[in-house]
C-alpha cells in the first residue's frame, strides 16, 4: 500500500498493489519510506473491522480477491502453487516494444 499526499491539498490518496510473495521473503516487507507490504489476510481483516481504513470500493475489491483466491484453491489444491510459482510463458514474451494490433504499420518490424 502506498500513501501519496498532494502538496496543495490535505487529502490522502492510497494506491493498492497486489504482489505475490512467498511467505519466507521477509526482506520484502519494506517497499519504500512511504509504503510497505501487507498480507492479504491482514488487509482483509482491516476491511472487516475498520470501515474507514480504505474506501468502500477498495475494501470490496480486497474481499472479492480474497474470496476468488479461496474458491480457486478449494476447487484445485494446486492452484496457488501454479498461480505464483510457474515460470513465465515464453510464448508471450516479444522482442518488440510495441503492440502490432495498435500499430499495424510497424508489424513488419516484429520478430515472428
Amino acid at each position: 500500500m502506498m500513501q501519496n499526499r498532494s502538496s496543495n491539498t490535505t487529502s490522502v490518496q492510497f494506491a493498492l498493489y497486489c504482489i505475490p510473495l512467498i511467505e519466507n521473503e521477509d526482506e520484502f516487507t519494506k517497499l519504500t519510506k512511504i509504503g510497505h507490504f501487507e498480507a492479504l489476510s491482514s488487509v482483509s481483516k482491516y476491511c472487516q473491522v475498520d470501515s474507514n481504513c480504505f474506501s468502500v470500493e477498495t475494501c470490496h475489491c480486497i474481499l472479492q480477491l480474497e474470496r476468488w483466491l479461496y474458491d480457486q484453491q478449494r476447487n484445485n489444491t494446486n492452484f496457488l502453487a501454479r498461480f505464483f510459482l510457474l515460470p513465465p510463458a515464453k510464448i508471450r514474451i516479444r522482442e518488440c516494444a510495441h503492440n502490432p494490433a495498435y500499430e499495424h504499420e510497424h508489424s513488419t518490424l516484429c520478430h515472428k
